[in-house]
């Protein structure tokens, strides 16, 4: 039973060790930061689908616009 109490303290205790150092994956990624609009293209103008609509931006693929609620 002692050796079951040790082990279980062992490992609450990496865990929380673990949880206390922060995660890369939660590192903010200055990379995807916008610096500059130059150098993009927009290809459909200021063109956007109205409210509810579709607008086929390629054969097959389409861009929806849609109201949530809320």
């Amino acid at each position: 039973m002692e050796l079951a109490a040790t082990l279980a303290y062992q490992v609450a205790n990496r865990y929380r060790q673990r949880m206390s150092q922060p995660d890369a994956a939660f590192a903010p990624d200055d990379s995807l930061t916008a610096t500059s609009h130059k150098g993009l293209t927009y290809p459909f103008g200021g063109a956007e689908p109205v409210s509810g609509g579709v607008m086929q931006v390629a054969p097959g693929i389409g861009w929806v616009r849609l109201q949530i609620p809320g």
